[in-house]
């Protein structure tokens, strides 16, 4: 594909008006952030570059690429409506460009943004929001005193626990309780008072224990002090889940879904739903690019004000679609897929119809 003088007019026209919103935007929400957090900073007396390169270095590409289709749509609307005030979109299509021609170049750049928004929410956000979490925890929503209480998973066909109380910093829990079923049959319990973590070896160690052995309708009985066992559990597995799953990288979190569905984990929908917008986030940008030049494209009156209004009610529209899937997506029977995907479908449909009415 050849590109041309014109080509590069718009993208450069594109790529620098996207830093410049970009930057203005940034700056904005950063200057909400700190009147939001200001007391925190200041009176737990954090350093500011530690504020700055654990924070705002990893809130920075968070909130890009959170809203990068946004600012993607935004940008195309603001310099494409000044393109068409000018009359330089007339002067293209009365010089024999046709309109097809002319959305190339947007869709380009739009396609650009979108590889790398998917591969900083896939593999490099991850990381970052580990060391952001890292931060909030420990000086802002401290309130996590590291405890889980009650839980009850499969750790493995057949095997399930049950932990009344885990300390996450110390690595150790109480009333802890192993069950072992063969043909749907408890064949085996085991019961602890306590369970502890060995890092080095990254075993448990049980401490007294009560083992009963169910066959053929008898109860077997018996106790020991202590028992060292493997089991497919870490201490971090104990912890809550469902916000940590931006901590993973796409690779991490296919295992972890695997891992989850294996230990018979009932409701792993959010995880589904992190995982297919990942991808369905940055194709809106390429959807609402073409929404952007089919509108802004055109000459109306009221001009930008009236073009960025159109744009950005679409937007917000689009956001509060996808608001809603998701939660269907994770509260109710609907497919995550389908529920992720389907404001996409909606505006692919409407950028369609827009398109096809666009100046040709």
């Amino acid at each position: 594909m050849l590109i041309t003088k014109f080509d590069w007019y718009i993208i450069r026209k594109f790529v620098l008006t996207f830093i410049f919103i970009l930057l203005i935007l940034i700056v904005i929400c950063i200057v909400f952030d700190i009147s939001e957090k200001i007391d925190d900073f200041l009176g737990k007396n954090i350093p500011v570059s530690k504020i700055f390169f654990e924070y705002y270095l990893n809130f920075i590409p968070w909130l890009v690429n959170t809203f990068s289709a946004l600012f993607v749509f935004i940008t195309v609307i603001f310099f494409t409506s000044n393109m068409a005030s000018k009359t330089e979109f007339v002067a293209a299509l009365a010089g024999g460009v046709s309109f097809n021609r002319i959305i190339r170049p947007y869709i380009l750049v739009a396609t650009v943004i979108a590889i790398l928004s998917f591969l900083l929410s896939s593999y490099v956000l991850p990381k970052s929001n580990k060391k952001r979490f890292k931060f909030m925890v420990e000086y802002i929503n401290n309130k996590h005193n590291g405890w889980s209480h009650n839980v009850h998973q499969q750790i493995f066909q057949g095997q399930f626990i049950y932990i009344q109380n885990f300390n996450a910093e110390d690595k150790i829990g109480y009333k802890f309780t192993l069950e072992k079923f063969e043909n749907s049959r408890l064949i085996q319990k085991t019961e602890a008072d306590r369970i502890i973590w060995n890092d080095t070896a990254k075993n448990w160690k049980l401490e007294h224990l009560v083992i009963r052995d169910f066959k053929d309708g008898e109860q077997l009985l018996s106790t020991e002090h202590e028992r060292i066992v493997v089991m497919n559990y870490k201490p971090e597995d104990f912890d809550d889940k469902s916000t940590d799953i931006t901590t993973m990288t796409d690779p991490e979190l296919h295992d972890f879904i695997a891992l989850q569905k294996q230990r018979g984990v009932g409701n792993i929908k959010e995880y589904y739903v992190e995982l297919y917008k990942r991808k369905a986030l940055p194709f809106a940008g390429i959807i609402l690019t073409f929404i952007g030049v089919s509108i802004a494209s055109r000459k109306i009156r009221g001009g930008i004000g009236m073009h960025l209004f159109l744009g950005i009610a679409l937007a917000f529209t689009y956001i509060l679609i996808m608001q809603v899937a998701n939660t269907f997506a994770t509260y109710s029977d609907l497919n995550p897929l389908i529920a992720v995907w389907s404001p996409n479908i909606i505006y692919t449909i409407i950028a369609f119809v827009i398109y096809k009415y666009a100046p040709k």
